[in-house]
């Protein structure tokens, strides 16, 4: 397949969120990269990330405090860039990573043979990703930036995707935006692009609002709140019932939020039909 050109483009903006009465200012924030031992480090004011190797972030740091406080959890580094086949619903993850700083190219090998050329810039307030070629890819229907797994577990923004902590030893978020139409919030994975209405449990605060036995992070229930009745779907007015009108974020079984954003390749026909 010719290399996708559509709307290949996302940047991650970087929050440090100062919380002022009931307002929650964001500052933005400088960046500058480094490039040593084949892995690399791009930093902002308040906020550093490790790229390895592979491909995948391994570490997501607030460097604005002592010790660094580190968002990615250990065992669940975040892919930069994967690739999602629709006929054979399979994820290709990347295997490879070179970044040559002079041109500020990261090139990403896949599992599948393809090979994926990521323009990987630094701005002011954010770090722009934008793909400019994908070769060997002629099965790839869409590519997802992420999902970028950290470990926090307080608040999300779904439709938008962002990941915040507001408690006051952390006071903190991270979030996504899509730099145009065809590049939206969610997994490759969504049918015909359309996020589910439904309910998911994720309590922002275990202490203050437990989950009872009976429910699990990350559990889902679909249109009609309890799967039967559709008056049902807003009769929850616990904190853990959570109506998800995007799916920009996710959330694990333990409560820990991902973001993702993809985008598609449009120009085969398509059927789509919705469950």
């Amino acid at each position: 397949m010719p290399a996708i050109k559509r709307i290949r483009k996302v940047r991650i903006r970087l929050k440090r969120v100062i919380l002022l009465g009931k307002v929650m200012l964001p500052l933005s924030l400088l960046l500058i990269c480094t490039n040593s031992f084949a892995q690399w480090d791009f930093s902002t004011a308040y906020f550093k990330i490790h790229i390895d190797n592979k491909g995948f972030i391994t570490s997501m740091k607030n460097i604005s405090v002592a010790p660094n406080r580190e968002f990615s959890p250990a065992d669940k580094p975040s892919p930069l860039l994967r690739l999602y086949d629709g006929q054979q619903k399979k994820y290709y993850q990347p295997q490879k990573a070179r970044y040559n700083k002079d041109n500020k190219i990261l090139s990403l090998e896949f599992s599948n043979g393809a090979l994926a050329r990521i323009r990987l810039t630094t701005q002011k307030k954010y770090i722009k990703l934008q793909l400019l070629a994908l070769k060997n890819g002629a099965s790839i229907e869409a590519i997802e930036w992420g999902a970028y797994r950290t470990n926090i577990n307080n608040l999300l923004g779904e439709i938008i995707g962002v990941a915040r902590d507001t408690s006051s030893q952390v006071n903190y978020a991270i979030g996504m935006m899509a730099l145009n139409d065809n590049t939206l919030g969610g997994q490759a994975t969504t049918i015909a692009d359309a996020a589910p209405f439904q309910y998911i449990i994720h309590s922002p605060d275990s202490k203050r609002f437990p989950l009872p036995d009976s429910l699990h992070e990350g559990q889902v229930f679909s249109l009609g709140g309890n799967g039967i009745s559709d008056v049902a779907f807003y009769a929850h007015k616990e904190a853990y019932y959570r109506i998800m009108y995007g799916d920009a974020a996710q959330v694990d079984d333990k409560g820990d939020i991902s973001i993702s954003y993809q985008s598609r390749d449009r120009r085969p026909k398509r059927e789509v039909f919705f469950p």
